[in-house]
C-alpha cells in the first residue's frame, strides 16, 4: 500500500527496489501529498532508469500508475496541471505508456490526463466513452480546448436518455441543487436504464441488459469496484458484467443486486450484519467493495431463489418464490420482523415467521412495508409519524408485520399492486389507479396541505387526491417512485408530476397548480426533454430522475454486434437515393417481420424476377412507392424509398428491439415500421398519438426469435449442417440443418470453429461425432433464443455440451431449470454433476438442501446414487452436515 508514497518521496534509489516492492504491495497507497504534487513531479519519477513494465501493471484496485495518479492529482488541482511541459513522455520510449488503458478501459487521458502529451486521444473505454465525452461532462474547458485541436480526439454519438434534478453530486463531488433537468452521461446505445438507486452520495443504474452501473463517493466500498475512486460518471461494475441482473437497491452505505438466477450480492459497508454475508469467515472485515454472492439463503429454505430485493437504512430484505421474507441488518426499531436479535442486529438471513406469501418489500430507515400475493399491506417496525398505517396507542408489537386497514380510504378490499417507502411515510398504488399514503405529512408528501398537529401525519390510509382535479383532466397514473420526502408520478400518457419537499429542487421546474403551493405539486414540461417521450421515473433521496427509453432485451444487444461485424450476411439493403449498403442477415430479417419473409422466400423462388411491396399503403395523393427486391450476380439486394439514416436504425430495431427515437426520424421510422408490420416500433413512434404506456407492446425479440426452429424457415434460410451421434429412434438420422449466425451467436466452439481460420469456416457441412441429436438440438434451441429443455436429463445433457461449447450463461440458466426440477433420489448424482462441470450455484444449493432432507450422517449414505460419489465428495457433503 505504500509502494507510491515512498517512490515519490525517495524518486526511486535503485531498479531492483522498485520491482521487489511493487511486487510486495500490490496496490497504490493514497497517502500521497497530493495536493503538492503535479505532473512533473511524475516527470522526475519516469525520468529514473528502471523495468518500464512496472508502468504496464495493474494494481489490486485496477489501476495502472498512471491513471491513479492522474485521477489523484486532477481532484486537488483540476486542470491547472494540465499546462506541465509533458516532453519526456513525446520523446522518448516511454510515450506509449500514455495509451496503457487500466482494468476499466480507461487511458491516462480518460481520467484527465496528459492532454498535451502525444497519448490518442480517440481510444474508447468499456463505457464506450472519449476522453473528450468525458472532459465535456465534467465541464473541464481548458482541457475540451486541447482536446478539440488534437487530430485523434472525437467526440462519440452519445445519446443519453437519463435527466435528473433535485439535490445533484457534481463533477466536483459537491451537491448543488438543480431545478432544471440535467443530462446524466451514461452511453446507452446498446442498452437503456430500467432502475436507478440512491444510497448516500452513490447511486446505482440498472439496464435491461441486466448490467450495473455506479457514479459517486467511494466510501465503504459501496460502489462496487476495486478501484479506490470516487466517480463521477456512471461506470458498470465489472465483478456483476457476466451476471444478468434484474433488481437493484442501494441502503445509505450498501447496495444489494438480484441475477435472474435468483442469486443475490451485496457489497458496501458490513457492520450490524447489513450485508448478509458471513463476515467472520472474510476475516472480520467490515467493508466487502465488490458484490459477494451471499450464500446462506440456501441454507435456510426449500425454496432459495430470490425473487426481490429491498435495502434499508441499515438493513436488507429478500423474497423467494415461494413468498418467504428473509431479514438481516439492524434490528433497532423492532424493524427485521421478529425480536430476539443478539446485540441489536441479525447478521445472516433469518426467516420472518407466521406471515402469508409475500411478493413485494420496501424497506425505509425506520420501518418496513410488504405486500402479500393477494394485495394486502403489512407493515412493522417504529410507529413514529404513522409510518405503520395504524394508531400508534394500539397493540405494541411492532416488530410483527400487521394488515394495514384501508377503510378510512377506499373500503376494505383495497387491492394494492405496488408499495414504497419514504423516510417515515408510504405511497401505495391500488389496481383501480388511486393512490394511497400515511405517515408523516410535514413537507406535503402525502399529497395534503400539512397543517400542525391536524395533517402533519396521518396514520392511516389517506386517498391522495391533489391529482384529481387538475386543469389537465383526470390523471391515469402509470408508475410512480418516492424519495425521502417527494413523490414522482408518471402518467399513462407519459406526463411527470412531483409533490413534497422542495427545498433541494427536487420537484423540479414546471407548471405549478394554484392552491397546491404548500405540497409544491408540480408538472414537468416536456420540452425540458427535446418534446421526447418519457418511460419510466425514479427518485432518490432528494433527487428525481426520468428515463426517454423503453425496454428491450440482452439478447438483442449480442446479436446487434453481429450485424455491425458483417459475420455471416447474406442480403444488402439499400436506399433509393444513396450507393451505402447495409449488410444484413435474410434470418433475422425473416424471423422479425413477415413481411420481410413474404418477399425473400418469393424472391428465392422466383430469382430471375424482381419482387415488391408497396410501401406507401394507404389512400392519398401521392405517388405510390415501392420496397423492391432483387438478385444481382447471386446476391439479394432490397431497396427502400426512404432515407438511410431510417433504414439504418429500423435495422438496428429488428436486430436489438431498441433505438434511440428523435423527433426528426419518428414519422419516417413509424411510417416504415407501420408498412412492414413491426407494432411495437410502430407504436414506439407514435406514441403521442397512441398516448398510453399500458398498452405499449412489449418486446417480442425472443418470441419471433422461436419461428427460426420451424421447418418452414429451415428450409428456406439453413446454411450449415450438423451430423451428429442418431439416436436409437430410426427415424432420426443424425443430422441437423442450422444457421451459422446463430451457432456463433451462442456458443464459444462454435464462434471458433465458423468464425474464425478454421476450415470448418468454408464448410457447410460439419461433423460432430461426439454429440448426440438430441443434446445438439438443446444446445440449438439455447443459441437460437435462449430457450432451455423442461426435462432433467436433456437439462444434464445441456450442462454438459455447455461447459465443452463454454456456455458460462447457458451453464447457470440451465442449473436453475434443473433447481425446480430434480427430487431427493436424483440429489447426489446432481451434485456430482455440479462440481464436475463447475456449476457453482448448483452445488451450494444441492449442499444446502441435503441438509434439510437428512439430519444425520446415516440417512445422507443411504441417498440414492451416494455410494458412486467420489471419496472427496462424499467427505465434502459429510463435514456440510456438520456445519
Amino acid at each position: 500500500m505504500e509502494f507510491f508514497s515512498n517512490l515519490y518521496g525517495k524518486y526511486l534509489s535503485k531498479q531492483t527496489n522498485v520491482n521487489n516492492h511493487y511486487s510486495n504491495n500490490n496496490s497504490i497507497s493514497s497517502n500521497i501529498d497530493f495536493e503538492s504534487m503535479n505532473l512533473g513531479s511524475i516527470n522526475r519519477i519516469i525520468g529514473f532508469e528502471f523495468d518500464e513494465d512496472f508502468f504496464k501493471k495493474i494494481d489490486s484496485n485496477g489501476d495502472t500508475a498512471l491513471t491513479f495518479f492522474i485521477s489523484e492529482i486532477i481532484k486537488f488541482q483540476k486542470s491547472q496541471s494540465f499546462n506541465t511541459d509533458l516532453k519526456l513522455f513525446n520523446n522518448s520510449k516511454y510515450r506509449y505508456l500514455l495509451d496503457i488503458q487500466n482494468d476499466f478501459g480507461e487511458t491516462p487521458l480518460h481520467v484527465a490526463g496528459f492532454v498535451k502529451a502525444n497519448a490518442n486521444a480517440g481510444i474508447k473505454d468499456y463505457r464506450n466513452l472519449t476522453p473528450l465525452d468525458m472532459a465535456i461532462m465534467l465541464e473541464y474547458n481548458d482541457i475540451i480546448k486541447i482536446l478539440e485541436t488534437s487530430e485523434t480526439s472525437k467526440q462519440s454519438n452519445v445519446q443519453s436518455n437519463i435527466y435528473n434534478w433535485g439535490e445533484i453530486l457534481t463533477s466536483d463531488f459537491l451537491l448543488k441543487s438543480e431545478c432544471k433537468p440535467i443530462k446524466i452521461l451514461f452511453n446507452d446505445e446498446l442498452c437503456s436504464p430500467i432502475s436507478i438507486e440512491y444510497g448516500q452520495n452513490f447511486s446505482l443504474i440498472l439496464t435491461d441488459t441486466g448490467a450495473v452501473y455506479s457514479s459517486g463517493l467511494c466510501s465503504y466500498g459501496k460502489t462496487g469496484h476495486k478501484m479506490k475512486r470516487d466517480i463521477s460518471i456512471p461506470t458498470q461494475i465489472k465483478s456483476l458484467e457476466n451476471k444478468r441482473i434484474k433488481s437493484i437497491s442501494c441502503g445509505s452505505h450498501h447496495s444489494l443486486a438480484l441475477d435472474d438466477l435468483g442469486l443475490v450480492y451485496s457489497w458496501g459497508n458490513g457492520s450490524n450484519g447489513r450485508l448478509g454475508l458471513e463476515l467472520h469467515i472474510l476475516g472480520e472485515k467490515k467493508i466487502v467493495s465488490t458484490p459477494t454472492l451471499i450464500s446462506t439463503i440456501a441454507s435456510n429454505t426449500l425454496d432459495p431463489v430470490v425473487v426481490q430485493i429491498s435495502a434499508g437504512f441499515d438493513n436488507s430484505f429478500l423474497i423467494t418464490s415461494n413468498g418467504s421474507v428473509y431479514s438481516f441488518g439492524s434490528a433497532i426499531s423492532e424493524k427485521l420482523g421478529y425480536d430476539g436479535t443478539v446485540l441489536g442486529y441479525q447478521a445472516l438471513p433469518r426467516k420472518i415467521e407466521s406471515i402469508p406469501p409475500m411478493k413485494q418489500v420496501s424497506a425505509s430507515n425506520l420501518h418496513t412495508v410488504l405486500l402479500d400475493t393477494c394485495g394486502n399491506v403489512y407493515a412493522f417496525g417504529s410507529p413514529t409519524n404513522g409510518r405503520l398505517g395504524r394508531p400508534s396507542n394500539g397493540p405494541r408489537n411492532d416488530y410483527k408485520p400487521t394488515m394495514v386497514s384501508f377503510g378510512s380510504g377506499g373500503g376494505d378490499g383495497t387491492v394494492i399492486k405496488k408499495i414504497a417507502t419514504g423516510t417515515n411515510f408510504t405511497i401505495v398504488l391500488s389496481d383501480s389507479g388511486e393512490l394511497f399514503g400515511w405517515g408523516g405529512n410535514s413537507n406535503g408528501q402525502l399529497g395534503v396541505e400539512p397543517i400542525c398537529n391536524v395533517s402533519d401525519s396521518f396514520d392511516s390510509p389517506t386517498l391522495i387526491k391533489c391529482l384529481s382535479n387538475l386543469n389537465c383532466g383526470k390523471i391515469t397514473i402509470h408508475d410512480f417512485a418516492v424519495g425521502d420526502q417527494h413523490v414522482v408520478i408518471l402518467s399513462d400518457v407519459g406526463e411527470v408530476f412531483c409533490f413534497g419537499e422542495d427545498r433541494k429542487a427536487q420537484c423540479g421546474i414546471g407548471i405549478s397548480y394554484p392552491g397546491y403551493n404548500d405540497i409544491s405539486l408540480t408538472q414537468i414540461q416536456s420540452n425540458n426533454f427535446n418534446g421526447r417521450n418519457i418511460f419510466k421515473v425514479y427518485a432518490g433521496a432528494n433527487n428525481t430522475m426520468v428515463s426517454l427509453s423503453p425496454d428491450h432485451h440482452i439478447f438483442g444487444e449480442e446479436l446487434l454486434k453481429l450485424l455491425n461485424s458483417n459475420l455471416f450476411t447474406d442480403i444488402k439493403l439499400k436506399v433509393t437515393e444513396s450507393d451505402q449498403i447495409i449488410n444484413a442477415h435474410k434470418i433475422v430479417l425473416a424471423a422479425r417481420c413477415k413481411k420481410f419473409h413474404s418477399l425473400i422466400s418469393l424472391q428465392l423462388n422466383n430469382p430471375t424476377k424482381p419482387q415488391s411491396i408497396k410501401y406507401n399503403d394507404y389512400d392519398n395523393n401521392s405517388t405510390t412507392k415501392y420496397i423492391t427486391s432483387e438478385i444481382i450476380d447471386g446476391i439479394l439486394y432490397i431497396t427502400f424509398p426512404i432515407s438511410f439514416k431510417v433504414l439504418n436504425l429500423f435495422l438496428k430495431y429488428l436486430y436489438s428491439d431498441h433505438v434511440n427515437l428523435t423527433q426528426s426520424i419518428t414519422d419516417e421510422l413509424g411510417e416504415l415500421s407501420h408498412c412492414m408490420g413491426v407494432g411495437r416500433l410502430s407504436y414506439l413512434c407514435n406514441f403521442k398519438n397512441n398516448l398510453s404506456l399500458q398498452k405499449l407492446p412489449i418486446s417480442t425479440l425472443l418470441e419471433d426469435l422461436k419461428k427460426i426452429q420451424n421447418q418452414e424457415y429451415i428450409d428456406i434460410y439453413s446454411n450449415v449442417q450438423f451430423n451428429c451421434v442418431s439416436n436409437a429412434d430410426p427415424l432420426e438420422n443424425g443430422v441437423i440443418k442450422s444457421y451459422k449466425l446463430f451457432s456463433n451467436l451462442g456458443s464459444f466452439y462454435f464462434k471458433k470453429m465458423l468464425g474464425g481460420s478454421y476450415i470448418e469456416s468454408e464448410q457447410n457441412e460439419i461433423h460432430l461425432n461426439q454429440t448426440s441429436i438430441h443434446g445438439l438440438r438443446s444446445l440449438l434451441k439455447y443459441c437460437y433464443c435462449e430457450e432451455i429443455p423442461e426435462d432433467i436429463n436433456e437439462c444434464i445433457e445441456l450442462i454438459i455440451l455447455s461447459d465443452i461449447h463454454s456456455m458460462h450463461r447457458a451453464k447457470d440458466i440451465t442449473s436453475a431449470k434443473i433447481r425446480s426440477l430434480m427430487d431427493n433420489d436424483s440429489i447426489c448424482y446432481i451434485y456430482h454433476i455440479s462440481k464436475l462441470y463447475n456449476v457453482k450455484p448448483l452445488s451450494i444449493w444441492c449442499l444446502a438442501k441435503l441438509n434439510l432432507i437428512s439430519t444425520t450422517q446415516e440417512n445422507l449414505k443411504k441417498l440414492p446414487y451416494f455410494d458412486q460419489l467420489p471419496n472427496e465428495l462424499k467427505i465434502e457433503i459429510l463435514n456440510s452436515l456438520k456445519k
